[in-house]
């Protein structure tokens, strides 16, 4: 009988390697499954709504038909709550006035979900295309003046940008 347990112990032995290996992998895909980010709770719901602007920046000069870039320092808000949204511009090439908002996701649910206190902010960029020469205002609405570090450029809220012909 010794023979036969010595004959079949290289197979059983394989088996049970085997059933290890299928049960680590069983375990470390457990462990990479909490490794990975939660899904959303279903019931939360993310709604656009507008938020502040602490600095707005751009070029002082630019040519007419060719985009602009403006950078924006948005508010996010409270990191549980709240995630970046979008800048938008819009343009009025006859009045030479262009105006910048922003928005922020803000989720919902019900019961109403606790969020944080921190207070987030990004910098984001938009661009717009001049028409026409001539000086443009830009403005952001919902303007809320950040602070600027030391050395740093005081923040603004409009600025003007001279637009030439190409």
């Amino acid at each position: 009988m010794k023979q036969r347990i010595i004959k079949k112990s290289p197979a059983i032995l394989l088996l049970a390697v085997f059933g290890l290996a299928l049960v680590g992998c069983q375990e470390l895909s457990g462990f990479l499954t909490a490794q990975r980010p939660r899904q959303s709770d279903p019931a939360v719901r993310w709604v656009s709504e507008s938020t502040e602007i602490l600095d707005l920046r751009g070029p002082a000069t630019a040519q007419a038909g060719t985009p602009v870039e403006l950078t924006v320092q948005i508010v996010i808000g409270s990191s549980s709550c709240n995630r970046v949204g979008e800048v938008l511009v819009d343009v009025d090439d006859t009045a030479r006035t262009v105006t910048v908002r922003a928005t922020r996701l803000t989720a919902q649910a019900d019961p109403p979900i606790p969020c944080t206190d921190d207070y987030g902010w990004t910098s984001k960029t938009a661009s717009f295309t001049p028409a026409s020469t001539g000086t443009y205002r830009v403005t952001a609405q919902g303007y809320n003046p950040g602070y600027a570090a030391p050395g740093e450029p005081e923040p603004k809220g409009a600025l003007d940008i001279e637009v030439a012909s190409p």
